[in-house]
């Protein structure tokens, strides 16, 4: 299970690393211009703007998914695949004393440009207490795959860019060597998918590991406003890897229900 989550939180932590910062010069839609602003949502208002129970299927048990659970950054999915990552609340307590320690404990990332979104993932919230989003989460735990589906909103989200382009021109192929030299490849490609709110990605991430089996996850990020989608999908155990077509339908669905 902690290679299934690597793989979805390297797609995350990829995406969102080469996110860039707001563009100023983004024209501003005429909705967003003619729409009044409103307060600060709360995670009950996120909540309600999640995908019912029934979107994942019948058979599918959804569970709410918590701020220490899904991480600013989504963290607390990294498993042992990020230098003990895992050991969230030890690791918490002695991050001032071992920040040093940490950094040197890195493992190494070939191209090296990739390792600034791959390094983004077990601390990703990465400013002020003022800047950490809202959050609301839950995951779907079906026969044939596992679905993890977080909305976030903050002013920070407000005209973030997603040069996906760029991503898969250099970061297509990354290859990470943990401290203990266990060496894993990570391959993005773009899924066919339409583009959805002020800005979207979906790409698909396949984890190979030596000596483990290969992992696939499709994982999907849509920015309207200052709310954010991001949707991850991983086979079950023992099932085909994830149908494309649809989750891509799932994440469109997914960011009408966000967008209200």
């Amino acid at each position: 299970m902690a290679t299934a989550s690597a793989a979805v939180a390297a797609g995350v932590a990829l995406t969102a690393g080469c996110a860039g910062a707001p563009d100023a010069a983004a024209p501003v839609s005429p909705a967003a211009a003619t729409t009044p602003v409103a307060g600060p949502a709360s995670p009950d208002d996120l909540r309600d703007r999640l995908l019912p129970a029934t979107a994942f299927g019948a058979d599918a048990t959804v569970v709410g998914v918590t701020l220490e659970q899904a991480g600013t950054g989504l963290a607390g999915l990294a498993g042992d695949w990020w230098g003990g990552a895992d050991d969230g609340a030890d690791a918490g307590a002695d991050a001032g004393a071992d920040a040093g320690a940490d950094a040197a404990a890195a493992p190494t990332v070939e191209p090296a440009l990739c390792g600034s979104a791959l390094g983004a993932l077990p601390g990703a919230s990465g400013a002020g207490e003022g800047a950490v989003p809202v959050l609301a989460g839950q995951a779907a735990l079906g026969p044939q795959v596992r679905t993890l589906q977080v909305l976030a909103e903050s002013p920070g989200l407000e005209g973030v860019q997603l040069p996906v382009g760029q991503l898969l021109a250099a970061c297509a192929t990354v290859t990470v060597t943990s401290t203990e030299g266990e060496t894993a490849t990570i391959r993005l490609a773009a899924l066919d998918a339409p583009e959805l709110g002020d800005t979207s990605a979906a790409l698909r991430v396949t984890v190979d590991r030596a000596g483990q089996d290969t992992v696939t996850a499709l994982v999907g990020v849509v920015v309207n406003g200052s709310r954010g989608l991001m949707l991850a999908q991983t086979a079950a155990p023992d099932a085909g890897d994830p149908d494309e077509a649809a989750f891509t339908a799932l994440l469109g669905d997914a960011a009408e229900t966000a967008a209200g």
